[in-house]
């Protein structure tokens, strides 16, 4: 792997400095009966996608923080970071923001809406980084010789067999040292923990402003959409992919962050 930078007190973590990435029109798309049902990526949600993924995911913007990290303790100038799914740019954004040399960005998404507001946030980063956005399926757009690729929250919403496929091509896409960063929604295997989490989830999302009849909703439209793996076939995809070095490094309830290493 390649050798990780050093750090001090001088020279502070990214992260430490990170500003607040998420903004935009605020969601109230279940509010109302007419909610998006099945859910999907489209305009509608696109528009409130930021507000939403900061009120549904637990700790999102500690998952983006320790993201760049991860990045700027590996990546060197020139490297290659593909995101995979990657919505409205935050995960590219948060990383050009914080490291000062050039790199190569190639964001890929199914969404055109979503790709729309993703050129729109990563402009600011030109002329010192490359950004390709690239509309189209996840294994086939992969570009090959990354040094970092990204997966947070989207192999979820991928059909069960083509999973394994995405990642194995991953895997190929990396060159020898290089790092995936995993996050997803899991399963427990255990009936009433499952059942307590999701009770505790749900409290969360009051928390954060969005009622019990938008909660209801939003499940209801993620039925068959939204399909968990256990934590177990997470890292069974990891390992049949050839991913030998990898590791938990955050969990809260359901929503778990991996990193993997290429060899």
């Amino acid at each position: 792997m390649n050798k990780y930078r050093d750090f001090s007190e001088d020279d502070p973590l990214p992260a430490e400095r990170l500003p607040l990435l998420l903004k935009g029109s605020e969601d109230s798309l279940f509010s109302h009966p007419g909610y998006p049902h099945p859910f999907e990526f489209n305009e509608e949600v696109a528009a409130v996608f930021d507000d939403m993924v900061s009120r549904s995911v637990p700790l999102y913007q500690e998952v983006i923080h320790c993201l760049v990290e991860w990045a700027w303790l590996t990546l060197r100038p020139g490297d290659r970071v593909c995101d995979l799914g990657c919505s409205t740019g935050t995960s590219m954004q948060a990383i050009g923001q914080q490291i000062s040399f050039p790199l190569h960005f190639y964001g890929v998404d199914q969404s055109e809406a979503m790709l729309a507001r993703a050129a729109d946030k990563l402009s600011l980063l030109q002329p010192l980084h490359q950004i390709i956005l690239h509309h189209g399926d996840l294994e086939s757009a992969l570009p090959e010789d990354c040094s970092l690729v990204i997966l947070n929250y989207t192999l979820q919403f991928v059909p069960v067999e083509r999973r394994q496929a995405i990642m194995n091509r991953i895997f190929e896409s990396l060159k020898p040292g290089g790092l995936l960063f995993y996050s997803e929604k899991t399963r427990s295997q255990i009936p009433d923990l499952a059942n307590m989490m999701t009770c505790s989830y749900e409290s969360f999302k009051r928390r954060h402003g969005y009622s019990v009849n938008e909660i209801s909703r939003k499940k209801e439209a993620l039925d068959k959409v939204l399909l968990p793996f256990t934590r177990a076939e997470h890292l069974n995809l990891l390992d049949c992919a050839g991913f030998k070095k990898r590791e938990t490094i955050f969990q809260w309830h359901q929503f778990t962050t991996f990193v993997a290493v290429k060899e």
